[in-house]
């Protein structure tokens, strides 16, 4: 889970105001040109565990700047008509306020349009571009038979209009994951939160017209283009042609048939896009792991920090982490990191994430301390001294429905330790926010949950 900053404000010259926020700690600025999705605010991607986790994996390498659009879920409306001018200037603007002098840029859709224009015609600010999935143009042009008929793209423009009936835009943009009701549900909200119908309107009527072919031609930053192979919503020509005018510019095909980045089940985009803004690929040494993932965390610090003062907490908190990190090691667990208050480990097996779980509970009340925890075993893969994966994100989840003093599970745990000394109490089915289905969650019995701890191995 990479570090993530709360949503911030950058402010136009205009007074308007763009909301932006930047995730992962990585040497190398990314600027995301709404490749994830137009109509999606970058508030969104917490209740998609897909784009929650395509998200994580750029942050494991960059710093990846992603922010809504004017008109665009918390950023104020745009005055006036959407044009490639303004784009550029509001890209600027989140620059200026993150405070990134010069960025790797990555576009996707009609953000390609706007990120070709900023390369263009601001090139000390771009080092280098990836497009995905891109265009210079989408409709037909003199000497441009690669573009879209006009009364095709107004058949696609007219998804935008709440009037009229169309097929979901999912099934062409996002198919490897259309059938999955959950993320049918999110697509549903997130596209009416993150635009209106006037917002997404004024965005197909820019687009009609909108050209940066001069753009690509005149790029003198080195430049990746990629496309999905089956792609039936932007088909590869679009690509392909940016592949033969952007000067110098290398090319890779993608297998499947997704539009938007994080839907993409290519294992080999993250790695490509790694190694051509950082010159490696410290993802291609990832790996899948079956694992016993363990979550803690302290129950209300913040009322027990503002009862006690700042340094009698932290030296209570000190000392927690002494405990948390010796119990880790003595169980054989890898501490990956701290979480705020908490604690994410890892185990080979669920007992022995158990086991030190509730060493850390018996010794931290000792200190005054309520720690609650959660078990879920998954396959992780382990990048640059952190994890990630669904497992991670159903973990977190989990500890959600833990209180004081408890420890509980999924039902991977409780299948896993079948016939074991441990025993578990239903706590029923629960909703795991972005996770499809209901899960059926257990608690460590009391009795075996409050024993005293064994001490060594």
């Amino acid at each position: 889970m990479s570090d993530r900053t709360e949503t911030s404000y950058a402010r136009c010259a205009d007074g308007g105001h763009l909301a932006y926020r930047v995730i992962g700690s990585g040497e190398v600025f990314v600027l995301d040109v709404v490749g994830f999705g137009a109509s999606f605010s970058i508030d969104s991607s917490d209740d998609l565990p897909h784009l929650h986790g395509f998200e994580d994996e750029l942050g494991r390498f960059c710093r990846l700047i992603r922010f809504d659009p004017r008109g665009v879920g918390a950023s104020d409306p745009r005055p006036g008509a959407v044009s490639t001018e303004l784009w550029v200037e509001d890209l600027l603007t989140v620059l200026d306020a993150v405070g990134a002098g010069q960025v790797a840029v990555l576009g996707s859709s009609f953000g390609a349009v706007a990120a070709l224009a900023l390369a263009a015609r601001r090139p000390e600010r771009v080092s280098s571009l990836v497009l995905v999935n891109a265009f210079a143009r989408i409709t037909t042009a003199p000497g441009y038979g690669e573009g879209m008929p006009l009364e095709v793209f107004d058949e696609v423009a007219s998804t935008a209009d709440p009037d009229r009936e169309t097929v979901s835009e999912i099934d062409a943009m996002a198919p490897s994951v259309a059938g999955d009701s959950d993320v049918r549900r999110w697509w549903t909200r997130e596209s009416r939160r993150g635009a209106t119908p006037a917002s997404a309107a004024a965005f197909w009527d820019w687009l009609r017209t909108a050209d940066t072919r001069t753009d690509a031609q005149r790029l003198t930053q080195p430049a990746l283009i990629m496309w999905t192979a089956d792609n039936q919503f932007l088909e590869p020509r679009f690509s392909q042609w940016l592949a033969a005018n952007v000067p110098g510019a290398e090319q890779a095909e993608l297998r499947g048939a997704d539009q938007l980045m994080w839907a993409i089940s290519d294992p080999t985009l993250v790695p490509r896009i790694e190694e051509f803004f950082t010159g490696s690929r410290s993802q291609s040494t990832s790996r899948g792991t079956l694992a016993a993932i363990l979550f803690t965390d302290i129950v209300d610090s913040t009322a027990t920090n503002t009862r006690e003062g700042n340094r009698a907490w932290l030296d209570r908190l000190a000392r927690h982490d002494r405990v948390v990190e010796r119990q880790i090691r003595l169980f054989g667990g890898t501490h990956i990191k701290n979480m705020g208050d908490g604690v994410i480990a890892t185990f080979p097996t669920p007992t022995q994430a158990i086991e030190s779980a509730r060493n850390i509970q018996h010794e931290t009340t000792g200190l005054g301390i309520d720690v609650r925890a959660a078990v879920h075993v998954a396959e992780i893969e382990e990048r640059n001294n952190d994890i990630l994966g669904l497992g991670v994100t159903i973990a977190a989840r989990v500890l959600n429905h833990a209180n004081a003093g408890e420890i509980v599970t999924s039902p991977t745990v409780t299948q896993a330790l079948t016939g074991s000394p441990h025993t578990f109490t239903p706590r029923g089915a629960h909703t795991l926010k972005g996770v499809p289905g209901d899960w059926p969650l257990y608690v460590l019995d009391d009795e075996l949950h409050t024993a005293a701890p064994t001490g060594t191995r």
